[in-house]
């Protein structure tokens, strides 16, 4: 199942209703591939695919305890995708990629969806040597108006540190402070450019919807239109339109943009590897995301980088007993590079745990 226009992290729609957290009846599965994610976890098929703009093959894969993997930008076609981004240029944050309960499993979808030509460029077949790459960790990227990241995912990523240092890699902190504008970078790079509003998309551009009116409906006498879907309408339509894009605030958020990428193409060449939180806890309770959406700058960040990132589940959480991991980035086309490192800790760690007794 999916929710309405793929546009948030909460999967539940009108027509068949909520998608449920296989580890936790009361908790999300996650957006927009929750569904996905949810059957994937649950054993009901062997592999699935998502689609990503801002984490959501990575967010459900998270909130699921699977393997996830976002491609770098333009090596899977995006033919016929529904819903259309509205703009060549934001088509290129868009990506599809597997979700997998075994990490093994995702080089080999990877080598049919991608684009023919490219499989020589990357080299899918070729044994990786991780004890070339350098990894830098970060535990928070310092927003503070994030959530702050759980214990969990904290000591998921020190046992990732130890088990790469013990495999013989080298291992550094990573400094990225411009990483605390994340979820504004994204919401910028996505707005500065001349595309349908989302009060158009949802119309099937047949039109735009009256985020005020559908609002004041569902509060009343119903509308077809989940709440969350018209305050997003409103907000869009409050902050972002061609002359906003023209304040200096804005131009200065676009310029940090730039920056970062520069800052992220330095850190990660030579076939170096950025280990991060995904997002900073486990899967909220249903209707718990409208305050935590700022979460998504964790994975948002990196569509607009154009980055490849896998999504590397370590088992369930100590204190929690809900699925933790993190994401592994590498520099663009390094897709192989991101993949061997979630195999690598799938085999010293546990990796999927099902949520329940499952034949398979």
């Amino acid at each position: 199942m999916v929710l309405l226009f793929l546009c948030r992290w909460d999967t539940n729609n009108r027509l068949y209703g909520r998608t449920n957290n296989p580890y936790d009846l009361s908790r999300i599965s996650g957006g927009s591939s929750g569904g996905e994610a949810a059957l994937m976890s649950a054993g009901g098929s062997l592999v699935g695919m998502g689609s990503d703009i801002g984490g959501s093959i990575r967010i459900p894969s998270f909130f699921n305890g699977v393997f996830g993997h976002k491609p770098s930008s333009d090596i899977v076609p995006c033919t016929g995708n529904y819903p259309y981004c509205g703009h060549p240029e934001r088509e290129k944050f868009l990506v599809l990629g597997p979700i997998v309960r075994y990490p093994v499993d995702l080089k080999l979808i990877m080598r049919t969806i991608v684009h023919p030509h490219l499989l020589p460029t990357l080299r899918f077949d070729e044994p990786v040597d991780l004890r070339r790459s350098k990894f830098h960790f970060l535990t928070s990227d310092g927003d503070p108006m994030k959530t702050p990241v759980c214990p969990d995912v904290v000591e998921g990523i020190e046992r990732a540190r130890q088990c790469l240092r013990d495999h013989g890699c080298a291992t550094f902190d990573a400094d990225l402070p411009l990483l605390r504008h994340s979820f504004y970078m994204w919401l910028t790079a996505l707005s500065d450019m001349d595309s349908p509003k989302l009060a158009a998309e949802v119309m099937e551009r047949k039109g735009e919807l009256n985020g005020w009116l559908e609002l004041l409906k569902s509060m009343t006498v119903g509308s077809h239109f989940r709440k969350i879907t018209c305050l997003n309408v409103i907000l869009e339509n409050a902050v972002y339109s061609q002359s906003t894009r023209q304040w200096p605030v804005f131009r200065r958020v676009v310029e940090r943009c730039q920056t970062l990428k520069r800052q992220l193409e330095s850190l990660l060449d030579d076939d170096a590897l950025l280990i991060l939180p995904t997002l900073p806890e486990k899967a909220p309770k249903h209707n718990g995301t409208f305050l935590r959406m700022n979460n998504c700058g964790y994975t948002a960040i990196f569509n607009i980088m154009e980055l490849p990132v896998t999504q590397v589940t370590l088992g369930l959480g100590r204190r929690t007993g809900m699925p933790v991991g993190f994401q592994v980035v590498g520099r663009r086309l390094n897709d192989r590079l991101t993949i061997a490192t979630a195999e690598l800790l799938a085999k010293r760690f546990e990796g999927w745990t099902p949520p329940f007794k499952v034949d398979l």
